[in-house]
């Protein structure tokens, strides 16, 4: 964690999730059949129901697998791997939604979830709380509270 939290936090988002299960369902337009790379076809018949579930996708060996498309690498905690920008917790990979001005979405990624920017800080924080406690250097005792003149400026 203390080397790079971030990249410790984004292997634990691809890993075991970070909210949310990925799309929600949306109902098949048309039939269509897919031949994945195994040679297994996968048949969406129109009107079925069909969603992403992005723990799935952030497990893709095409992706996450290193060099060799490694199945089992991609269950290998690796903080700091290549391609960590591309996982799909957020609806949208974070390489792509990093090319956004704002929080309003852009081409490259039109309809992210807004927690993209927020849940990694604040796992961060999380994280680095939990450390310091184990480290026995966490402050265990609240912040006192703002002054009401204070917390009526905000």
């Amino acid at each position: 964690f203390k080397l790079d939290p971030l990249a410790f936090i984004l292997e634990v988002i691809r890993m075991k999730g970070g909210g949310g299960s990925g799309m929600n369902p949306v109902v098949v337009p048309e039939t269509k059949t897919y031949t994945l790379k195994t040679g297994a076809e996968v048949t969406e018949d129109a009107g079925d129901f069909a969603g992403t579930i992005a723990l799935h996708a952030n497990h893709d060996p095409a992706v996450f697998g290193g060099p060799s498309a490694d199945v089992d690498y991609t269950t290998t905690f690796v903080p700091g791997r290549e391609n960590a920008d591309r996982l799909l917790t957020f609806v949208a990979e974070i390489r792509d939604i990093r090319k956004c001005p704002n929080m309003t979405g852009c081409e490259a990624a039109p309809r992210f979830c807004l927690g993209a920017f927020l849940l990694p800080r604040l796992l961060v924080e999380v994280a680095r709380f939990y450390v310091q406690g184990l480290e026995g250097t966490a402050p265990f005792e609240p912040a006192p509270p703002e002054p009401a003149a204070r917390r009526e400026e905000m």
